[in-house]
């Protein structure tokens, strides 16, 4: 009765509008108007209902503060009854729409308003489905960076890891050093320098912290994994021929303890292509998985790149905001893949499987403001890159910026809002998606580790005066 009572009179107001509006439109030729406004009032009163029984999502925080007291009348749940029969009821009624509309003349403006109003419809109940995606937010509880010399000072993070007592292992690959934190920040000590011996890295690409506590490197320029115990103490070195450069690494563990990586196979001295790989924790041996399925194309890639040559060299420089194939293997040796971060399709690829799942959504394009477009721009020029062809840099942003596979084999996609924003699509192993990640205003290193441990997510933000900082999130869940 009380919920009833707080919104009677706007619910009256409406109702007048409406009768308004029938009145006037009665014999009118054209009931687009009439059709608009049921439909938004039939759906206000179904997310109405549906708050008021109980919903997973309410977002209550956007509610200013004299009419905070409307929250008093919502519930969170996980579902309701009417829920499935709202959305149903919609879908039925939009489906008989647009056969009313292609049964109609083509040149009429009946069949073009009734598109008009499905479309409406569609994308009512399309929000209405979202409300069953959990919204998670990030709280920084940590953040790790300084602008003077001392071991938060960072130049180049490749990898960020995390013990079980939350010890944070972060290494630096210009000092080619590990710098261990405890969970607090505060610094413990370094492990490794630059150099060939025991213990020491020339060209390591990133960290793994194993379950039994052990952290690996892996160094291509020394040929070898290095790997040191969970107390942070030397342990061994195992050669390795590695066939390219990876970037920065980013394998997985299996069920078993393996690490599975992907490298690229080699017969008669030459590439064949990219096998997964699974490395033996106890160094006996390395397991050849299967051969990696192609994610994107050469030409996407060839697109991607101002490529110059001259007699003595080739050089390949990057296009700002050229779409890209982006990938991830997760802890069953499964690529995910995004075969061109321009769309948004993520695709999970196995070996002769029939059954590759494809996520497809259709999200409005992020154009590149005239402001990026100059600093992208200036900062080319910067590096002496001023006979380039600027006009290949794209209108529109990538839709996708980044996947990940989290430590429950999760799928992480980051993607841009319209405001400069960040949200992470978070899905499940089967495709669902289950929450939307609002990760703020942060400017996200995208080149740069993407750690995610239990409630807590780590990576390097890039502050003030373009500082990199190692930061901590709190991943914060709705029940």
């Amino acid at each position: 009765v009380q919920a009833v009572a707080a919104i009677l009179w706007h619910e009256l107001a409406i109702l007048a509008s409406g009768a308004l509006i029938a009145a006037i439109t009665w014999d009118a030729a054209n009931s687009v108007g009439m059709a608009t406004f049921a439909v938004l009032w039939v759906m206000r009163i179904s997310a109405k209902l549906n708050v008021f029984l109980g919903v997973r999502n309410l977002s209550i925080e956007f509610l200013p503060p004299h009419l905070a007291y409307l929250a008093s009348f919502f519930r969170k749940r996980a579902m309701n009854l009417l829920f499935p029969l709202s959305v149903t009821a919609s879908t039925v009624v939009a489906a008989w729409m647009v056969l009313e509309a292609l049964a109609a003349p083509p040149d009429g403006a009946y069949a073009t308003g009734q598109l008009l109003v499905v479309t409406l419809l569609s994308a009512c109940a399309e929000r209405a489905a979202i409300t069953t995606t959990e919204q998670w937010q990030l709280t920084e509880t940590l953040r790790l960076g300084a602008e003077e010399e001392g071991p938060e000072l960072f130049d180049w993070v490749k990898g960020i890891e995390v013990d079980d007592d939350g010890g944070i292992r972060i290494y630096e690959y210009s000092a080619q050093e590990i710098r261990l934190f405890d969970s607090t920040g505060a610094f413990v000590k370094l492990l490794g320098r630059k150099g060939a011996g025991p213990g020491e890295l020339m060209n390591a690409e990133g960290i793994q912290v194993t379950r039994d506590g052990r952290m690996w490197l892996r160094d291509r320029a020394n040929g070898r994994f290095t790997v040191f115990d969970a107390a942070g103490e030397f342990e061994a070195t195992w050669p390795m021929t590695y066939c390219y450069s990876q970037g920065t690494w980013d394998p997985k563990e299996d069920d078993t303890g393996r690490l599975l990586d992907a490298d690229c196979a080699v017969k008669d001295n030459r590439s064949t292509g990219v096998n997964v790989l699974a490395y033996r924790s106890d160094f006996s041996a390395v397991d050849t998985l299967y051969e990696q399925p192609e994610c994107g194309t050469r030409e996407l890639k060839d697109a991607a790149m101002w490529i110059t040559r001259t007699e003595r060299s080739t050089s390949f420089t990057a296009i700002p905001f050229a779409p890209e194939a982006l990938s991830s293997l997760d802890g069953n040796g499964m690529l995910w893949c995004v075969p061109n971060s321009a769309r948004y399709e993520l695709l999970r690829l196995r070996p002769g499987a029939t059954d590759t799942l494809r996520v497809i959504r259709e999200l409005p394009a992020i154009p590149v403001t005239a402001t990026e477009r100059a600093a992208a721009i200036a900062s080319l020029e910067e590096r002496r890159l001023r006979d380039l062809d600027f006009s290949r840099i794209p209108s529109f942003k990538p839709l996708i910026a980044r996947v990940v596979v989290d430590d429950t084999r999760r799928i992480w996609l980051q993607r841009a809002t319209a405001d400069g924003g960040t949200i992470f699509d978070v899905y499940t192993p089967d495709g669902t998606l289950v929450a939307e990640v609002h990760g703020g205003n942060g400017r996200f290193a995208l080149s740069a580790p993407f750690t995610i441990r239990g409630e807590s997510l780590y990576t390097v933000i890039i502050g003030e005066n373009d500082v990199p900082t190692v930061v901590r999130f709190k991943i914060s869940r709705t029940q």
